[in-house]
Formats: C-alpha cells, sequence, structure tokens
C-alpha cells in the first residue's frame, strides 16, 4: 500500500505564509481519506520534516509561494524543489524543505515522489489571517491537492457539509491579542 503525506507548512502568524497550513485544515475538516492518506499541519518545520517525510512513499507539499503574480496556482515535482531550479521562493521552509528531502533519502528510499503544489502569497506581514485575494484561491488550492490524490489512485470523499475547520489562528482573541 502507497502511504501518501499532504504537509501543509508554513507560518500562520504571517499571514498568507499560512497558505500551507489553512489548506491542510480545510482538508482535514472537508474530506475523509483512507488510512494509508495523512494530511497534516507542520507549520514551520526544520530539519524534524525529515522524519514526516521518510515515513511517506509519496509527499504532497502545500506552501506559500513569494514569487509571481499573487493567486497563481503552480505545481512542482521535487527534482525542481531539490535544485530550486524552478526560481521559486518558499520564504525560510525552502532549505528545510530540500535538505529534508536530501536527508531522508539518504536513510532509506522514502520519499520516493514528493509534489509542492504553491499558492503566490499577497502579504507576508505579521498578521493571522489570510489575504482576501489568496482566501478566494483557497478552493483553487484544494482542487489541485484533491487532483493529486486522484492522479494517485487514491480515494478520497468529500463531506458535506463538512463541519467548519479547525483554524485555531484566526480566532478573534488572538487577533486582538
Amino acid at each position: 500500500m502507497t502511504r501518501v503525506l499532504i504537509a501543509g507548512i508554513g507560518n500562520v502568524l504571517m499571514t498568507d505564509d499560512g497558505i500551507g497550513p489553512y489548506c491542510a485544515r480545510q482538508l482535514m475538516a472537508g474530506c475523509d481519506f483512507p488510512p494509508d492518506v495523512e494530511v497534516a499541519d507542520l507549520g514551520t518545520p526544520g530539519l524534524d520534516l525529515t522524519l514526516h517525510l521518510s515515513e511517506a512513499d509519496t509527499v504532497i507539499v502545500v506552501d506559500a509561494l513569494r514569487d509571481g503574480e499573487p493567486g497563481t496556482l503552480s505545481r512542482y515535482d521535487v527534482d525542481a524543489v531539490s535544485a530550486g531550479a524552478v526560481g521559486i521562493r518558499l520564504e525560510t521552509h525552502s532549505p528545510a524543505l530540500a535538505e529534508s528531502i536530501q536527508i531522508a533519502r539518504l536513510s532509506g528510499d522514502r520519499p520516493r515522489d514528493v509534489r509542492l503544489i504553491g499558492l503566490t502569497g499577497v502579504n507576508f506581514d505579521h498578521g493571522t489571517t489570510l489575504s482576501p485575494e489568496v482566501r478566494a484561491r483557497m478552493p483553487l488550492l484544494i482542487d489541485a491537492v484533491l487532483a493529486e490524490l486522484t492522479g494517485l489512485q487514491a480515494r478520497w470523499k468529500r463531506r458535506t457539509p463538512g463541519p467548519a475547520p479547525d483554524v485555531w489562528w484566526e480566532q478573534p482573541a488572538l487577533r486582538d491579542a
């Protein structure tokens, strides 16, 4: 059985940098996944990301991108992410992601496949709420992640209606503090 990890990464305290965790929380609340598919909000990982990567055959990383037209959806394969050849900038996550992929592969044969689905953000200042432009594009990002799963022949099902996602960092008490 192929094990798939959907890893939302990003800093939820830096506005649109929280795209990955926000997407992961939306997926957790809105879909049912088989036991071989894990969705995780990994926050701002360091080299501990290696542990998560080495437990999956395929990893779909969801993160904010800085370069390009705001709201643009992009997909990159592992070679592009590792080499930095596509000119993407993942803020502070890029070195940890590339190094974690290399370390995980040195210590075993996993992950065999890593894909990055990114959404170009608008605002990366301090704040706990996504920009309106990014929030409007979130359904497209979620659909792109689900399309990757479908391409991997992983079965998933939307919950109708799904429970509200646990986006704890957008709570009014935290925003007003």
